[in-house]
């Protein structure tokens, strides 16, 4: 019987050892194939890997997403997306004297750098574009272009680009339309829905509505389209303003700078120009120049900012 038991130990110790051998057999090659790459022939004879993004990449890109603008361009743009890989895909666009060029990208970006080869850019023009990511702007160079027989004039994407990021707040605004009185109502009811949400969120709305329904005597959707006062063309006295509420004339002032385009700090001023459907934003303060103004309304401004304190 003791025998018999000695021999039984003997031949578990043995079995262990053999699974635990097998076991770790098996995860040394779950281990090798979780970090193998499989190199494989592109359509193009280039060796590459199945790894979806480049590995050696350390820094995130992503911050640069949003439209770009070459100033120093006719109609040049850039629009960029990139993801926390560092895939870049966007669109680079040049339309001198509205002759549209364009190119869809698609790349990855390494080291501040990223290049893109191009068959096409809307002339028959090849080349690549290099990318160069700086402080606040992206550089882009065309490398090896080639101009396509038939394009003599030499228009499409070619040279060197600098583009800056225009204001997250101005491509928001980019889809507003400013009224003008060759409007239709529809699109004038159109325009109005587009801008309801900065209506929503003006907290005196109500009140100058009040205003213009029981002073004014506008009961309809006019007061979205006319401006409170004409301090354009008209120079207001004392006695012009004397009954008019603080309120409107704290307006009054802001509406000789909203005539501008300028953007205002103060969310609600700003939300109750934006629902003011000949509002467009185009200048922040401190790009604003106080030389746009006429004399008339600089006297207005005075004015105004007296009576309204």
């Amino acid at each position: 019987m003791k025998k018999k038991i000695i021999i039984l130990i003997i031949s578990t110790t043995l079995l262990i050892s053999a699974c635990t051998h097998a076991k770790n057999a098996d995860s040394n090659q779950s281990i090798g194939n979780t970090y193998s790459l499989e190199i494989q022939e592109n359509p193009n004879g280039e060796t590459t890997n199945d790894s979806s993004f480049p590995e050696s990449n350390t820094e995130n890109y992503s911050n640069y997403s949003g439209i770009y603008t070459d100033d120093s361009k006719d109609n040049a743009s850039l629009s960029v997306s990139i993801d926390n890989k560092n895939h870049l895909t966007g669109n680079i666009f040049h339309a001198p004297h509205g002759h549209e060029s364009e190119i869809d990208f698609d790349t990855y970006i390494e080291n501040d750098t990223a290049k893109y080869s191009y068959t096409e850019d809307g002339w028959g023009g090849k080349g690549t574009l290099v990318f160069e990511f700086l402080d606040n702007q992206i550089n882009i160079k065309v490398e090896d272009h080639i101009t396509a027989e038939n394009n003599s004039i030499g228009y499409g994407i070619q040279g060197e680009y600098t583009f800056r990021i225009i204001d997250s707040k101005l491509v928001q605004y980019s889809s507003l339309d400013k009224y003008d009185s060759s409007w239709s109502e529809d699109q004038i009811i159109d325009e109005t829905y587009k801008r309801s949400k900065y209506i929503d969120n003006c907290n005196f709305w109500n009140e100058v509505v009040n205003y213009w329904e029981n002073t004014r005597e506008v009961r309809d959707i006019a007061n979205i389209y006319t401006y409170l006062f004409h301090t354009d063309t008209i120079k207001y006295t004392k006695s012009d303003l004397e009954n008019e509420p603080k309120l409107i004339l704290n307006l009054g002032k802001n509406e000789i700078y909203a005539r501008h385009g300028y953007i205002f700090k103060d969310e609600n001023i700003e939300n109750y120009f934006l629902g003011q459907i000949w509002y467009v934003p185009t200048t922040f303060p401190e790009d604003f120049d106080d030389s746009s103004l006429s004399e008339i309304e600089k006297e207005n401004l005075v004015l105004f900012s007296e009576l309204s304190q």
